[in-house]
């Protein structure tokens, strides 16, 4: 799926950890054979007894993520970073490899290159992410698809209260005949790529943090081969995003952190007239309104509800809108469990000339279960609609696969997933089931 978000919220946060010693208390008047330890925090309980005292009962830890992981990679030092590649190699089997309704099934390899750089500085913090994902197939070689998501954020502790974080990203994403812009007659996928650069300065006065952010994204998608040779030219679907977005938290709470944000993000194409011969520039906006849960050993995420205008320079094109979920939360009820939830919404481009914007709405569930410290079972499903201005796609995901981690340099894993596209003219239908497996080697 391929997923372009109207406005890219970029957060940052900071903490500050104040560590104040308790003060010692003297027991020179005590005799020794009487002299005992004194918690400093616990009230005086009168004279100090000389009977044996038992050893308070000390309780169990609530969550095994508390204990380190002997099967975590240990990383690569390097001069106050530490680098933590990762590569995935295995098969994969597909009952339908175009993602069509006549797709024939085909099988091929699949790699996962995966880099995590983190900082162990005293004051500021660096942390940088890529992965990537590569499938070959052996009879589809038009159909050999990548995707690729790098990102790296460096954050400043400015002075106490404040801070500024500089992130920069690229993604490249692939989409095929279940899109709805890729024509019929398409060989192989459509590639998107989007470039990023953001930064966002956070500053907490009394209860309250202020977040203000600007961004910039560059979106370009690439041309797709058509079958009897040609092309179909996409460079009319090019454009760039500058944003500016400001968000306000309540801190104060312990847990549950409300907030508040607004954004505004113009949309400007390369080309001012695309294929058609509209004007797709718009001007867009949005709102939101959510809650941030942290410090709970059971709940942990956040999640917004957000409302998306955007109104287009064409007067042909009407100004279109949505209201939706944004966010994720993670539920943990035990030590051995975890689900994840979560929401996202969207008004992504199109190139239908009776429709102005594609709403989409996507919910996504992750459980996972530890069967032993290293034996984890992952099941997943997912459900996206999307609406151009009447026609409705639903796409139904689910999934089930098993991680086993034989030691903190080596993994294996093995996956099973489900999709159906229902789409709104029929022809368009197709289900696919998709077998992985792999082994990963860390550092």
């Amino acid at each position: 799926m391929v997923f372009r978000p109207a406005i890219a919220w970029v957060l940052a946060a900071s903490g500050v950890i104040g560590v104040v010693p308790a003060a010692a208390q003297s027991t020179d008047a005590v005799p020794p054979v009487l002299q005992q330890e004194v918690d400093p925090a616990l009230p005086d309980s009168g004279p100090v007894s000389g009977l044996p005292q038992a050893e308070p009962e000390q309780p169990p830890p609530l969550r095994r993520g508390n204990d380190v992981d002997p099967f975590a990679p240990a990383g690569i030092e390097a001069g106050g970073l530490t680098l933590y590649p990762s590569i995935t190699i295995g098969p994969v089997f597909t009952s339908n490899a175009s993602a069509s309704p006549d797709g024939s099934a085909d099988a091929g390899i699949s790699i996962g290159p995966a880099l995590r750089i983190e900082s162990d500085w005293v004051r500021h913090s660096y942390t940088a992410d890529f992965e990537g994902d590569f499938d070959f197939y052996a009879r589809n070689s038009d159909l050999t698809s990548r995707d690729v998501d790098a990102t790296n954020t460096l954050t400043l502790d400015v002075r106490r209260d404040t801070s500024l974080a500089l992130t920069a990203s690229y993604v490249v994403t692939q989409s095929g005949l279940e899109d709805n812009d890729v024509p019929s007659d398409a060989v192989g996928y459509q590639t998107e790529h989007i470039v990023t650069g953001s930064a966002a300065l956070t500053h907490g006065y009394g209860p309250l943090e202020f977040e203000l952010a600007a961004a910039t994204s560059y979106n370009k998608y690439g041309d797709v081969k058509l079958q009897g040779g040609g092309t179909q030219d996409n460079s009319d679907r090019d454009y760039y995003e500058p944003s500016a977005a400001l968000r306000v938290t309540y801190v104060d709470p312990p847990v549950l952190k409300p907030f508040a944000e607004v954004a505004y993000a113009p949309r400007r194409h390369i080309e001012t007239r695309d294929r058609n011969g509209l004007d797709r520039n718009s001007d867009g906006y949005a709102v939101g309104a959510g809650v941030t849960i942290a410090g709970d050993p059971i709940w942990q995420g956040e999640l917004a509800l957000t409302y998306l205008w955007r109104n287009y320079a064409d007067p042909s094109l009407q100004s279109q809108s949505i209201l939706g979920l944004n966010g994720s939360l993670t539920w943990s009820p035990t030590e051995l469990t975890s689900i994840v939830l979560s929401f996202e919404t969207n008004l992504d481009e199109t190139t239908d000339p009776d429709a102005s914007a594609a709403r989409s709405w996507e919910i996504d569930v992750e459980a996972t279960r530890a069967v032993q410290d290293n034996v984890n079972l992952i099941a997943s499903g997912s459900v996206q609609i999307s609406d151009e201005d009447g026609p409705t796609d639903v796409t139904y995901g689910a999934g089930f696969g098993i991680e086993w981690r034989m030691s903190p340099v080596l993994a294996w894993s093995a996956a099973y997933d489900f999709t159906w596209l229902d789409a709104a003219d029929g022809e368009r239908n197709y289900t696919e089931h998709l077998v992985t497996a792999g082994i990963t080697l860390s550092r």
